[in-house]
């Protein structure tokens, strides 16, 4: 049976502290207004059996802001008729979602599995503290382990930050820092797809023959074709992953596209080294 699920990535909503995400032309709030509303109009079209976000939900949020998302998508979710789930980024506040969102007791991490018919949709956290970079501790990737060996299913996978790849070699600093754990955790399984964000920006690869897809963000896009000096634009985009039994397809619509924020001089970010981080890092965290 043919599946459809939509990914959304990096909202950044603006919070109730006032704390806002680069100087943009338009509100984020509204952007992801944008994403719903076209889902909605197509909605029969698409015939989706889920809506994904993958993180930085908030731009920094309190147990307020999550409450207000909580309600929101809530909303989303009974006008378009399908079912969304998160998962958390570096700039989402652990301990605010699960008190604000989940309405229970602070935990280090969220992550989940959402049983379809025909797959398995593995929800992942990245997060560690409020790292930029991405990392998945132990006992995470256990329990993946463990998961993976007790269904027959093939599985996708949704998680923040994206695993190292071949064009994402200039982002190596930022990305998922202990790539090569999770796929000695994931070898010989039926892994359809490793859906991410983060990096604002649309890519795709395969590694170890695992498809890797990137979504661009709501909020805004960075161009990091310049290594050492990135770019943001004032744009909004999200994923449309269309499954036939093992075949994966992947499509980007876009919403907004301006070019006046690569105009700023807040618009640059300039990066010194784009190698990987040293592990100790975390360990010290």
């Amino acid at each position: 049976m043919p599946y459809k699920i939509i990914q959304i990535s990096d909202s950044h909503l603006h919070n109730s502290n006032g704390v806002k995400e680069m100087l943009q032309q338009f509100s984020p709030n509204d952007k992801l207004q944008l994403v719903f509303d076209d889902i909605y109009k197509h909605r029969l079209d698409y015939n989706a059996s889920l809506i994904v976000i993958t993180g930085d939900l908030i731009h920094e949020g309190n147990k307020l802001d999550y409450k207000r998302l909580r309600k929101y998508l809530n909303k989303q979710r009974d006008r378009i008729g399908v079912p969304i789930f998160v998962t958390l980024g570096n700039h989402d506040r652990t301990d605010a979602f699960f008190t604000g969102y989940l309405n229970e007791p602070a935990q280090n991490h969220y992550y989940y599995k959402v049983g379809l018919a025909d797959y398995d949709i593995y929800c992942l956290d990245t997060t560690f503290k409020d790292l930029p970079q991405g990392y998945l501790d132990r006992q995470q990737l256990d329990w993946v382990k463990k998961e993976l060996a007790a269904s027959d299913k093939p599985a996708l996978m949704f998680m923040h930050h994206p695993s190292a790849g071949v064009v994402l070699d200039n982002m190596n600093f930022s990305i998922l820092q202990n790539s090569e754990e999770l796929y000695d955790v994931i070898r010989g399984h039926r892994i359809l797809g490793i859906f991410s964000g983060h990096v604002h920006f649309p890519a795709s690869f395969v590694r170890d023959g695992v498809l890797n897809v990137v979504c661009d963000s709501t909020a805004y896009h960075i161009d990091c074709r310049n290594d050492h000096d990135h770019l943001y634009k004032d744009s909004t985009s999200y994923n449309i992953i269309n499954i036939d039994h093992d075949n994966v397809g992947v499509s980007s619509v876009s919403l907004v596209s301006d070019n006046r924020f690569s105009d700023n001089v807040n618009g640059h970010m300039k990066i010194a080294n784009t190698n990987f981080v040293d592990r100790k890092m975390f360990s010290k965290a």
